[in-house]
């Protein structure tokens, strides 16, 4: 009910109620003292209410996220990985947390790999889950290169339960730290052959027993080869 019930109270007698309670909330929290009954009629009933707000600020975690590409000139048809990092900065935890890292057309996803959460391949996205002040997540997506050309590989956040200081989840603003694009130059490898033709005039044999060369006249292998 949230009555306090102090009982008898001498002539300036002072008596104190200590609450502890644990902040569940941001935002403006509201705390009110009031006397609800007395006996003793109030000369001055001005000063029978206090109330002293609780002003709570929001949670906040600044999301930062960064790939690294194992080669970025790969060859087509050659296997890459493309490592993406998030971290949270602080100052608060952070919930609810989702990266996009969807893999091109352009190359073919053979495998991944989250150290937390788990990563729908079809929409590119990466269930990060919780992530606690100064903490960091991994996903790494192997790949092979299709083609050549210039590839790009973007990772964003694009879900958390906390505001950003310095960014907004899922505008996709190439200035903002919690998105990153990365570009694969992939180039055709030609495909060389290398092949050998002698010309010239026949000599003639050599004699296996003797080592002497045997007259070409006496076989008819004078000619073009």
């Amino acid at each position: 009910t949230g009555i306090w019930f102090v009982g008898g109270l001498a002539d300036e007698e002072v008596v104190t109620l200590a609450i502890r309670a644990q902040v569940i909330d941001d935002g403006v929290i509201p705390n009110t003292a009031e006397i609800t009954a007395s006996d003793r009629p109030d000369p001055d009933s001005t000063n029978n209410t206090d109330t002293r707000p609780l002003a709570v600020p929001q949670p906040e975690a600044d999301l930062s996220v960064a790939t690294l590409v194992s080669n970025s000139t790969p060859a087509v048809g050659e296997t890459i990985t493309l490592t993406t990092t998030i971290r949270n900065a602080g100052p608060d935890d952070a919930t609810s947390v989702e990266v996009r890292t969807l893999v091109s057309t352009r190359l073919r996803l053979i495998e991944h790999e989250v150290t937390q959460g788990g990563y729908d391949a079809d929409a590119g996205r990466w269930f990060v889950g919780g992530l606690t002040r100064n903490a960091e997540e991994t996903i790494t997506l192997t790949v092979e290169v299709l083609e050549e050309g210039f590839i790009a590989h973007d990772a964003e956040v694009v879900a958390v339960d906390q505001p950003d200081p310095d960014s907004k989840a899922g505008m996709g603003g190439t200035e903002e730290d919690d998105f990153t694009r990365d570009v694969i130059n992939a180039r055709e490898v030609a495909d060389l052959e290398l092949s050998k033709e002698l010309t010239g005039r026949s000599i003639g044999r050599l004699n296996f027993v003797t080592g002497e060369p045997v007259d070409p006249f006496m076989f008819g292998e004078v000619g073009e080869f």
